[in-house]
């Protein structure tokens, strides 16, 4: 959770900045006039890809980190939670009561 600015000085005279987003104007600003690398953007989506990791998992090679599940009713506090910047993993929304899907935080 760094920004680009916060990077600049860390970054070798070759070295690359990559980010999914760049998160202020002030970032994109750098970037177009600050002399560094930078990688930026979203990935396509491919089943692919998806089987991939999906098999990863199921091999015990990736472990999804779960900070909190909150219950869809509870998503304003979910949100919240997120934006104190101190979620260690992702925040899982569950969204059906049904039996089939309940998880509880020890699931994870």
């Amino acid at each position: 959770k760094i920004s680009y600015k916060q990077s600049k000085e860390l970054l070798k005279k070759d070295g690359v900045f990559v980010t999914a987003i760049l998160e202020t104007a002030g970032d994109v600003h750098e970037v177009m006039f600050g002399g560094k690398k930078v990688l930026s953007g979203a990935a396509p989506e491919r089943f692919e890809d998806m089987v991939l990791i999906s098999d990863m998992e199921e091999e015990g090679y990736l472990r999804a980190v779960v900070d909190r599940v909150f219950d869809f009713d509870d998503i304003v506090e979910a949100h919240e939670y997120v934006d104190t910047g101190r979620k260690v993993g992702s925040v899982v929304i569950r969204v059906c009561d049904d039996d089939l899907y309940q998880m509880d935080d020890s699931d994870w």
